[in-house]
């Protein structure tokens, strides 16, 4: 029996939003009822809401009267003469997104020249287009992998530009409109004047004392991703005083982070894959809007945790490859607002009470602490509410965290040492913990114990 047509117009639309996400289902929900059906073809904002996929024309021709209303198009592959016939029949199109096409450069360019309400286009892997000319209406560009690509125009209105692994591009215009642009794979220069540049993200730049002006100059900038850059400092970014997440990530020459040191209004601070030591995080100590902090290098030691300890707001603290033992884990006492502490391969951390003293963490995850036996201090931490230990080789017993009232989530990964007797000092019976995850090598281990274990666990706990 056909119900669906005894429900007003309104109602059927707004099922229809949030049932139907393609065209291949939006002809199935029209073969449900004849009303169904006249709802759905006559409702403008269901068909901007569904993405087409096709492949040659015919696909096209067979929407009929719906092609007016296509707002999403993908296109995977094809002929040149297909996709530009297809894209004449849908005039209307906002978002475009054309992968592995061999197209000339000429009839690219022809095929997008109708679509004035375009405003977001993504190409990927068109090896034969050397320059993209786009409508003036484009707010949004990504490029991928087109190999012979030379030539990106200045565009009015364009407030997005993502440009990857286009190996004959060496240069982009200067976009007075563009609020965020991303590079990767490509040896470009960052362009001048871009005032209203909010977020940039690049690698493989070259940053010397004949091009800092480049960022200088986008005094807007709010966050800097920066990956595999060749800079030893970071005075280019002193200037940006709106800054507030900065990203270095394998950039391995830098050691100097006094261009930092001024920037009060930063929050998020990433260092990964730098030659950082304990001098370098001095120039951190200013920063205390910091919430968010994540180190990664072999050269901190205890005394660089002095200088992390004075960053009092500090909310989440990330440590990976690091030489920090027991005793320096005591210089974080003073971080009280500290929820979130991740340590990752700190081979000479034998003992984690110092933490004890950090009673506002709610997640911890150690990984590979090889030397940790025990976990009992944690049994101070009240508020603990997910606990990860990852690779922790020597730890023997679970003790201490069936003391922990809050902790819902405990996952476990390559303890090798731990054993039945430590495995049942959780006391499932009695904890509080809803998710409990072990990795396959554990289960089989403990395949015998588990089975109780899960058992006890009950039914509104699971792993």
């Amino acid at each position: 029996m056909d119900r669906l047509s005894e429900l007003p117009d309104d109602i059927l639309q707004h099922v229809a939003l949030f049932a139907v996400k393609s065209l291949k289902e939006l002809f199935r929900a029209r073969l449900i009822s004849k009303h169904f059906s006249t709802v759905l073809s006559g409702e403008p904002k269901l068909l901007s809401c569904i993405w087409f996929k096709f492949k040659t024309c015919e696909d096209v021709l067979k929407l009929g009267s719906l092609c007016a209303g296509i707002r999403r198009v993908q296109h995977y592959g094809g002929r040149s003469l297909e996709i530009s016939n297809a894209l004449w029949l849908m005039p209307n199109i906002h978002t475009l997104f054309l992968h592995d096409l061999w197209i000339s450069t000429e009839d690219f360019n022809s095929a997008l020249s109708h679509l004035t309400k375009l405003r977001k286009l993504s190409v990927a892997c068109l090896n034969l287009v050397e320059s993209i000319h786009l409508p003036p209406g484009v707010r949004v560009l990504h490029v991928q992998s087109c190999s012979a690509l030379q030539i990106i125009p200045t565009i009015p209105h364009l407030s997005e530009l993502h440009v990857s692994y286009c190996t004959k591009l060496r240069s982009i215009p200067n976009h007075e409109s563009l609020t965020e642009l991303k590079m990767a794979g490509c040896r470009l220069e960052v362009p001048d004047l871009m005032p209203k540049l909010r977020h940039l993200e690049t690698d493989f730049v070259v940053l010397n004392q004949h091009r800092p002006h480049a960022i200088e100059s986008c005094t807007g900038l709010e966050e800097v991703r920066l990956y595999s850059v060749s800079t030893a400092g970071v005075a280019f970014l002193s200037p940006l005083r709106n800054l507030r997440t900065v990203v270095m990530w394998q950039c391995n020459a830098l050691q100097d982070l006094r261009g930092l040191s001024g920037l009060l209004g930063l929050t998020q601070l990433h260092l990964l894959g730098c030659r950082l030591n304990d001098m370098s995080l001095l120039s951190l100590e200013p920063l205390i809007n910091v919430s968010y902090l994540e180190l990664g290098t072999d050269n901190i030691t205890n005394a660089g945790l002095s200088s992390i300890a004075k960053l009092r707001n500090l909310e989440q603290l990330y440590i990976n490859c690091c030489t920090l033992t027991s005793s320096g884990l005591r210089r974080l006492a003073p971080l009280q607002a500290l929820e979130v502490f991740h340590l990752t391969r700190a081979f000479y951390v034998t003992d984690v009470t110092a933490l004890n003293r950090l009673l506002n963490l709610r997640q911890l995850q150690f990984s590979s602490l090889i030397q940790l036996w025990s976990v009992q201090p944690l049994s101070a931490l009240k508020g603990l509410t997910s606990l990860t230990l990852e690779h922790c080789r020597a730890l023997r017993s679970l003790d201490g965290l069936a003391d922990l009232p809050a902790l819902e989530h405990l996952s476990l990964e390559n303890c090798d040492a731990l054993t039945r007797e430590g495995l049942w000092a959780l006391e499932p019976a009695t904890s509080a913990v809803k998710n409990f995850a072990m990795c396959e090598r554990m289960r089989r281990w403990l395949s015998d114990d588990l089975c109780e274990f899960y058992k006890q666990l009950g039914t509104k706990k699971r792993c």
